[in-house]
């Protein structure tokens, strides 16, 4: 699954210094959303919320750090 994940951002081939500063913002937010939907009914869905808007994120920083 991290291997999945990874392979969809492109951080299986890591080589700018840009991409370190990405991947702790993507995980930091995926552990905001998973804090923000505990004790909800709606946790699996803060879930994916959270990684969705990480992966928009992560891809617009990227763009923007070229």
């Amino acid at each position: 699954m991290i291997m999945f994940v990874a392979n969809a951002f492109g951080l299986d081939r890591i080589q700018r210094k840009s991409d370190w500063v990405t991947i702790p913002f993507v995980f930091s937010i995926g552990i905001f959303g998973q804090n923000m939907g505990r004790g909800t009914d709606h946790y699996w869905w803060w879930t994916i919320g959270s990684v969705a808007i990480a992966a928009l994120g992560t891809f617009s920083i990227r763009r923007i750090l070229r």
